[in-house]
C-alpha cells in the first residue's frame, strides 16, 4: 500500500459538503501543566464502512495513548454529519467500557469556546456542527491506552446518479505523533449496477462487480490531514455520464466537471485491435535502451488476443518489419517467428523516422477496428527526410483513423517535435528514462488493449466554454474520462452528447442534467485551473513563449493557487518543490533536464494527479474557494493591500465568535489564526 504521504496528491482542498472528522482527545489542561502538546497521540485508527443503497453505515475503532510519565485528563471530541443516528458510542478506559454522552448544538458551541480558548487553537473551529458528541475521560494512565468505539448510520447525498461517501480522517492530524496505523474498507451494494468509484483527494484500490464493489485505503507513520471523499456512479448503461458543478453565489459563471465512466467489462465483449510498434534501432539507443525496448515489445506480443494483430518496423538508417508483416495473435508460428528475430535486433546507424513512420501509415488496416501506432524513439531525425515540418505534415495528412503514441527515452529528445507529432496523431506521450521503457510501454499496453469507445466526440451546450481536455482519449472498460470546463449560466435542463465507435459500430448517449447553482463541489474551480495551466504551458512548449499565454498561466497561478514554473516565486526557498525549475527560468532556455522537469509537471496538471506542487507549498493555501499566502505571522488573502482599511477583531473574543456564530463557514478561515480576509465586502484581520 502506498504511504499517506505519497498518497495525498491532489491538495488542499476543503470540501463543505459534510462537517465532521475524525475524533481527538484534547488535553484542555496541557498549557497550564506545561505539557507540550495540546492532544493524545493516535496509536490506531480502523473505519469500516457499509453501503447499502443509498445508507452508510460506519464504524470507527480508534486507540489513544498516553505518551506521558504523568497522568491525563481528556476530552475526547467528535463531530457527527448532519441527520446521522448514533448506535453505538463507547470507549475503554482502564479496563471498564463507558457510555459517552451526546450533546447538541447549542451545548457544543459552549463546549467549543472552552476548550479553544484555554488551548489557544483555532484549528479546533474546524470541529463546530450539528451534532458534537463529548466525554470526558480520566484518569488516563501514564503510557495507556483509550480505545474509542463508535458506531453511527446517515443517508447519503446524491447528485444525479453519483453518491458521495465521506469517511472521517481529518482529525488525525492533531495527534502528538504520525498516526501507527490507519485503515478504511468499505464494501458498496445496490440494485443499481454500480458503475465506478472516484476519490478526488485518496487514490483507493477497489473492485467493482456489478451490484457489488469494494474500496481501501491504508497507510502507517502518518498524519493525513483531509478526510477521504468518495463518489461512486451508478447506471444501466454501458457508459455513465455524471455532471457535478460548482458556482460561488457572488459570481456570475460557473464550473464543472463531466465524468465518463465505463462498466466492467462483459466477458462476452472484447474489441479486437490493430497495433503496429516502430521500434527505433539506431545506434543512440545502444545498451539498456535497446535491451529494454525489446522486452516491452515481447511483453506486448504475449498480451495480444486471437482478434489482435501487430505489425512490427524496426528502424535506423533502414526499415524493415520484424516478422510477418501482419502477426495475428492466434497465429503461434508468426509470433515465435518474431520473438526469435526480436531477439536478433541491433542498435545501430542512424535516425530515419519519416520514412519509418509513412512505412506505418501505408500498413492496411481493418476498418471499424482500432488502430495504434507505438512510437519508440531517443532521438531526433538524423537520416532521410530530417525536415520537423515535412514530418509534422505526414502526420497530419495520413494519421487518419490511427492514434499515434510517442515514447521518447533519454534525455536527448526534442521534446517540442515529438509533442506534436503525438498531438497531430490524436495520441499521446510520455518521456521516459531508458530504466523505465518497459514499465512504461506495458503500463500503456494494459490500458488500451481493451477500449469500449473510441473516436470520441462529445457536444456540449452553447453555454459551457473553456473546456479542457480539448480532445477526450478513447475509453476502456472500468476505466474514467475526467472533463473540467466553465458555464455561463444556469439552465434548468442541459443535453450533453457523446459520440464514439464500439465493437457494434457508431454508437450516440445522450445524458440530460438538471444545472443548478451548487456551493458544495470546492473542489472542481482549481482542477479546472489545473487542467487549463497544463494545457497553456503544453502550447509554451509548442509553440514558444508567448506574452499572453505566460500572463494567463501567472494569473491562474495566483487566483487558485497553483504554483507554476513561472510562479515559483510563491514557495519558499525550504519548501520548493524539485519538480520546479528556479525561479524566472524560461522553457526556451532551460537545460533538458529542466524542460523534462517541466514537461512532467504539465503532464501531471493535466491528468489532475499532482497537486502536491500546490499542496507542499507551507506558505499558501486555498479555503472556500479564496487563496491565502503566508506573509510573516498572517495568512493574508490574495487581493489585500496595505492601503486598504481593515477591522481588527481579537481571536477568541466575544465578537470574534459572533461573527463565527453568524457565518459557520468562516470556521476554516478562522482556523488559520491570524488572518486578514475579505467578508461582506470589509477586510477583517484577526489577531492575537
Amino acid at each position: 500500500m502506498k504511504s499517506f504521504l505519497f498518497i495525498l496528491l491532489i491538495f488542499l482542498f476543503l470540501f463543505p459538503i459534510v462537517s465532521f472528522s475524525a475524533g481527538i482527545i484534547a488535553i484542555p489542561d496541557a498549557p497550564r501543566f506545561g505539557i507540550d502538546s495540546k492532544y493524545l497521540s493516535v496509536d490506531s485508527y480502523r473505519a469500516n464502512i457499509k453501503v447499502v443503497e443509498n445508507v452508510a453505515y460506519i464504524i470507527i475503532d480508534e486507540v489513544f495513548v498516553n505518551p506521558y510519565n504523568r497522568q491525563i485528563e481528556g476530552v475526547f471530541l467528535f463531530p457527527l454529519p448532519q441527520g446521522a443516528s448514533i448506535n453505538n458510542f463507547t470507549f475503554t478506559l482502564n479496563g471498564k467500557e463507558i457510555r459517552g454522552k451526546i450533546y447538541e448544538k447549542d451545548k457544543a458551541r459552549n463546549i467549543y469556546e472552552d476548550i479553544v480558548r484555554r488551548l489557544v487553537d483555532p484549528a479546533l473551529l474546524e470541529y463546530i456542527g450539528k451534532n458534537v458528541y463529548k466525554a470526558s475521560i480520566a484518569p488516563i494512565l501514564p503510557h495507556k491506552k483509550v480505545k474509542v468505539h463508535l458506531e453511527f448510520t446517515y443517508t447519503l447525498s446524491r447528485m444525479g446518479n453519483t453518491y458521495y461517501i465521506v469517511s472521517p480522517l481529518s482529525g488525525l492530524k492533531y495527534s502528538k505523533d504520525p498516526v501507527g496505523s490507519v485503515v478504511v474498507t468499505g464494501t458498496i451494494d445496490t440494485k443499481i449496477p454500480i458503475v465506478d468509484i472516484y476519490s478526488p483527494i485518496y487514490p483507493i484500490d477497489k473492485e467493482i462487480s456489478t451490484y457489488h464493489a469494494t474500496f481501501s485505503l491504508e497507510g502507517n507513520d502518518e498524519k493525513p490531514d483531509k478526510d477521504l471523499l468518495i463518489y461512486f456512479t451508478q447506471d444501466i448503461k454501458d457508459i455513465s455520464g455524471t455532471l457535478l458543478t460548482y458556482k460561488d453565489e457572488d459570481k456570475k459563471d460557473g464550473y464543472f466537471m463531466f465524468l465518463l465512466s465505463a462498466t466492467k467489462k462483459r466477458e462476452d465483449v472484447y474489441i479486437p485491435k490493430d497495433i503496429i510498434v516502430m521500434l527505433d534501432r539506431s545506434g543512440s539507443m545502444r545498451g539498456d535502451k535497446i535491451k529494454q525496448a525489446k522486452e516491452a515489445l515481447n511483453f506486448i506480443i504475449d498480451r495480444l488476443k486471437p482478434e489482435d494483430r501487430i505489425s512490427i518496423i524496426a528502424f535506423s538508417s533502414s526499415i524493415y518489419n520484424v516478422g510477418p508483416i501482419w502477426i495475428s495473435g492466434g497465429d503461434k508460428a508468426s509470433i515465435n517467428k518474431a520473438k526469435e528475430e526480436i531477439q536478433d535486433i541491433d542498435a545501430q546507424g542512424g535516425t530515419n523516422i519519416y520514412d519509418a513512420l509513412n512505412s506505418a501509415f501505408s500498413l492496411s488496416t481493418r476498418k471499424d477496428t482500432p488502430s495504434y501506432i507505438v512510437f519508440l524513439t531517443d532521438g531526433m531525425p538524423t537520416v532521410g527526410n530530417t525536415d520537423e515540418k515535412q514530418i509534422e505534415n505526414l502526420v497530419k495528412m495520413k494519421i487518419e483513423k490511427k492514434r499515434l503514441f510517442v515514447f521518447g527515452v533519454g534525455d536527448d529528445v526534442n521534446l517540442e517535435f515529438l509533442t506534436r507529432l503525438f498531438r497531430y496523431g490524436r495520441g499521446q506521450g510520455e518521456f521516459i528514462q531508458s530504466k523505465d521503457i518497459e514499465t512504461a510501454i506495458s503500463s500503456f499496453y494494459s490500458k488500451i488493449e481493451d477500449p469500449i469507445l473510441t473516436n470520441i466526440s462529445i457536444s456540449y451546450p452553447d453555454t459551457f466554454y473553456d473546456i479542457y481536455p480539448k480532445t477526450p482519449q478513447d475509453l476502456f472498460w472500468g476505466e474514467s474520462i475526467t472533463i473540467f470546463g466553465r458555464y455561463k449560466q444556469v439552465k434548468d435542463r442541459i443535453i450533453i452528447k457523446l459520440e464514439g465507435k464500439s465493437k457494434e459500430g457508431k454508437n450516440t448517449y445522450t445524458y440530460e442534467f438538471n444545472l443548478t447553482p451548487n456551493s458544495t463541489n470546492s473542489f472542481i474551480p482549481y482542477l479546472w485551473a489545473s487542467r487549463k495551466i497544463g494545457y497553456l504551458l503544453e502550447e509554451i512548449r509548442l509553440n514558444g513563449e508567448e506574452k499572453e499565454l505566460v500572463d494567463e498561466i501567472i494569473s491562474l497561478s495566483k487566483r487558485y493557487g497553483i504554483v507554476t514554473p513561472y510562479t515559483s516565486y510563491l514557495v519558499t526557498e525550504d519548501n520548493r518543490s524539485p519538480m520546479l525549475p528556479p525561479a524566472g527560468a524560461h522553457y526556451l532556455l532551460a537545460p533538458m533536464s529542466a524542460k523534462r522537469k517541466m514537461v512532467k509537471y504539465e503532464q501531471a496538471l493535466q491528468k489532475s494527479n499532482a497537486m502536491e506542487m500546490a499542496s507542499e507549498n507551507k506558505s499558501l493555501k486555498i479555503i472556500a474557494g479564496k487563496v491565502f499566502v503566508k506573509k510573516d505571522d498572517y495568512w493574508i488573502e490574495e487581493g489585500y493591500t496595505n492601503s486598504v482599511s481593515v477591522k481588527v477583531i481579537k481571536m477568541f473574543s466575544k465578537e470574534y465568535f459572533d461573527l463565527l456564530s453568524e457565518d459557520k463557514t468562516l470556521k476554516n478561515i478562522l482556523a488559520l489564526g491570524n488572518v486578514i480576509f475579505k467578508y461582506n465586502g470589509v477586510w477583517i484581520k484577526i489577531e492575537q
